[in-house]
């Protein structure tokens, strides 16, 4: 566009936007398709490029609504899905290691090679549980 010549943006410009920021190309190829410089682009589209995001955002969330509280085979997994992301819930493990009956894992009189693999195992053990602690799982 030639300079002093003021950009009056289409419709069909807009729609494409706001469209190409919805599926989360990058700004700088979405002012490519459009003709403009990203200056141009955030200055004159604004508005599409914030509400692209949201109401792409809001459509696969009602989809998955949909789904989770649905029946079918896709309804475990969309629930599951949502439960971990939205209420926060999450899948546990626990590993326990134990000698006999339950009790602790003796190392009296074992052999130095044994003693030395039994070390690493806490150890590993150890830091498994720092790690879970640390990330929630």
């Amino acid at each position: 566009m030639p300079k002093g010549v003021a950009f009056v943006a289409t419709d069909e410009q807009r729609r494409t936007v706001e469209t190409m920021a919805a599926f989360g190309i990058q700004q700088p190829y979405i002012a490519q398709a459009i003709g403009v410089s990203e200056d141009s682009l955030q200055r004159h589209f604004r508005a599409e490029l914030d509400m692209g995001l949201v109401k792409a955002n809001t459509k696969v969330a009602q989809n998955l609504y949909r789904m989770a509280t649905g029946q079918g085979r896709e309804a475990l997994g969309a629930a599951c899905f949502w439960l971990k992301t939205r209420a926060k819930w999450r899948e546990t493990s626990e590993v326990r290691v134990t000698g006999k009956d339950g009790g602790a894992i003796e190392t009296n009189g074992t052999d130095p090679e044994a003693r030395s693999v039994l070390a690493e195992l806490k150890a590993e053990l150890a830091e498994m549980r720092r790690k879970a602690e640390c990330t929630g799982t």
